[in-house]
């Protein structure tokens, strides 16, 4: 179970501060807000009334992007690993199940939802209630921004550098924050824009890890193609326009996708 919950969690202040606070996010603030807010909007009445004992009334949006920031205390240094899974290119789920060996502290994303959903009655108080729920939100947006399910040679994009709009960065931190940030939305403008897209409802939002890890090792072509439009004479210039609309359908898709399969788990979750 996740355990050591900040103390001043219930006071507001962490929430105000996470306005102003920079990190390194996945999907950056927007990202985990935006796939928290779909969540919420698609729970039942139940399970929104159950929420709200958990919550205290704050949103899945508020505390979709706690688990980043306690990234800079180091009595969470350990949950550092729970935020991705390393599979390379030719690799898949089944290779990294060991069924034999019964671990105490959970050592991928996989596994830690996994824990926090076997022992969610578990919780010795509301506050770790509250702060294992501020994972499972914040840990569905990290399963689909793709790089967190990426390959250990570059540390999923993190390794390889480049400029974006002529600011130093790398392929990760493009995905988990300037692909979203480039339309120049708040995280609600960019919510109602994805919930009017009728034909993203024709996705499919099983509850595979399976599932997710074949879409993540799909997607990755189409992610590494910055490294060739950067070569292209005709794209070098201005490869990151290009690569923005290259990928805009995909990161809508994996945005709507965690909320709602977000939203699946919680309603069986919520319901103990």
């Amino acid at each position: 179970m996740i355990k050591n919950l900040f103390l001043f969690l219930f006071m507001g202040e962490l929430f105000l501060f996470s306005t102003n606070y920079h990190l390194a996010f996945s999907w950056g603030q927007i990202g985990h807000r935006i796939c928290g807010e779909i969540a919420q909007k698609h729970l039942s009445e139940q399970a929104l009334k159950n929420l709200k004992e958990v919550t205290n009334g704050k949103s899945l949006a508020e505390i979709s992007t706690l688990p980043d920031f306690i990234k800079s205390d180091p009595k969470w240094d350990h949950a550092k690993k729970w935020h991705y899974i390393d599979i390379e290119d030719n690799s898949k789920y089944d290779d990294h199940q060991n069924k034999n060996q019964i671990k105490v502290e959970p050592q991928n994303i996989f596994e830690a939802i996994d824990s926090i959903s076997s022992n969610w009655n578990k919780a010795k108080d509301k506050n770790e209630k509250l702060m294992n729920l501020a994972f499972l939100v914040h840990f569905f947006g990290d399963l689909h921004q793709p790089l967190h399910i990426g390959r250990k040679s570059d540390r999923g994009g993190n390794t390889i550098e480049l400029n974006w709009f002529g600011k130093k960065t790398n392929l990760h931190a493009i995905w988990d924050e300037e692909l979203i940030d480039f339309h120049k939305l708040s995280y609600t403008e960019y919510v109602q824009f994805l919930m009017n897209n009728t034909l993203l409802n024709k996705l499919d939002f099983s509850l595979s890890k399976k599932q997710w890890v074949s879409e993540a090792l799909s997607l990755r072509p189409l992610l590494y193609s910055s490294l060739e439009l950067i070569k292209d004479s005709k794209w070098k210039n201005n490869w990151e326009y290009r690569y923005v609309f290259l990928t805009k359908k995909v990161v809508d898709e994996q945005l709507y996708k965690a909320g709602r399969r977000l939203a699946a788990h919680l309603e069986e979750l919520l319901k103990k």
